[in-house]
């Protein structure tokens, strides 16, 4: 929902006065719908880890945190109003807080942690702010009723600082609505992308809205770019908290990954485009992916197969000669090689991660 609107601050709908924009149409639907909980995972996948911004030291442990952001109280829903005050503009927006906005979403966030790594970070402004004083009255006695679960409070700066600095140390995030609209794109950005993560918007029944947390993302329009992930993320989150699919879920990303993701490299190319650029630098150089019984790669002139269907071996071995390599060598990770190609003859070895999917071949032309 976060595109609906095109570019913000530049499309024409940023013409409208501000109750007709179309974040107050959103806010409005959030209301209306009673969607008071918002999950926005943050996962680093095995497979995305080269996307990570964060340290490689970091990026190889891995994190997994749950961002649950209460939507529909707070600075976002309080009265607002734009005056002339002594001659001077004035702007006031008031944010507020009733004590069941905050029980309920913190008896979520606590149910969801039992389910996951039993360790809730409820954040807040304590030590300024008397909404934030009454949120942690309330989340700690919410955990009281939960005592298999670790309830550890934090303030919303430290935690900003804490997400980039060791994103593992969380497990399940709690905070109020503007907080947690800053600190879950925070959280998204360090697995790689916004553009890659879900979430899900949840009322007081299993009735919920799903939809990818990235927007509309003008500047890549009609380049072939687009991501679908976060999109496919977000169906299997519906299968999981609106249809207890949790198993069909599961799968259902475990078959993403395994077509092989297109990310970015840093200059904004896709690794297709990336894999032909490196391949043109050197004719004899070819690079691409390998699953169980599929080859898929890109040769510097275009000959090469790349998708689902992939080539046979054959084919492979022949496109192989053709461009003389002289040997093959993985270069995901550390893995053992999946592919060796040595002096007209290729074997294909078992992947070191279980089957999956290994990227980045890079193939060795001949001296």
């Amino acid at each position: 929902m976060g595109s609906i609107g095109g570019k913000v601050g530049q499309s024409r709908w940023y013409e409208l006065p501000p109750e007709k924009r179309p974040e107050a149409g959103l806010l409005k639907l959030r209301k209306s719908l009673g969607l008071f909980c918002n999950l926005r995972p943050a996962h680093l996948y095995p497979e995305l880890r080269k996307a990570c911004p964060l340290r490689e030291s970091i990026a190889e442990q891995g994190f997994d945190v749950m961002m649950v952001r209460e939507l529909t109280g707070g600075l976002y829903f309080g009265a607002r109003k734009t005056e002339i005050v002594d001659g001077e503009e004035v702007a006031t927006d008031s944010l507020v807080y009733h004590d069941y906005e905050i029980r309920r979403i913190a008896k979520k966030a606590f149910e969801i942690a039992e389910k996951r790594h039993h360790h809730v970070t409820s954040v807040d402004k304590a030590n300024v702010l008397d909404s934030s004083r009454l949120w942690r009255k309330i989340v700690t006695e919410v955990g009281t009723e939960h005592p298999g679960v670790q309830l550890d409070h934090a303030l919303v700066d430290s935690t900003a600082m804490q997400l980039v600095r060791n994103p593992g140390q969380f497990d399940v995030v709690v905070t109020e609505n503007m907080f947690g609209d800053i600190l879950s794109d925070e959280a998204s950005m360090v697995t790689g992308s916004i553009g890659m993560l879900s979430s899900a918007s949840l009322n007081e029944t299993k009735f919920g809205m799903y939809e990818p947390s990235h927007g509309s993302a003008p500047d890549i329009a009609g380049k072939n770019l687009a991501n679908p992930i976060a999109t496919v993320l977000s169906a299997a989150m519906m299968l999981r908290y609106s249809f207890d699919m949790a198993a069909e879920a599961e799968k259902g990303i475990l078959d993403v990954w395994s077509f092989g993701p297109m990310l970015l490299d840093g200059e904004g190319r896709s690794m297709h485009e990336f894999d032909t650029t490196v391949a043109a630098a050197n004719p004899r150089t070819a690079i691409g992916y390998y699953e169980p019984g599929h080859y898929c790669f890109v040769a510097a002139d275009g000959r090469g197969c790349e998708g689902s269907s992939g080539c046979t071996m054959e084919e492979l071995s022949k496109l192989f000669e053709d461009l003389g390599c002289a040997a093959a060598y993985n270069l995901d990770g550390g893995q053992s090689s999946v592919m060796v190609w040595n002096s007209g003859s290729m074997t294909v070895n078992s992947p070191a991660n279980g089957g999956r999917p290994v990227s980045d071949i890079i193939y060795i032309p001949e001296e």
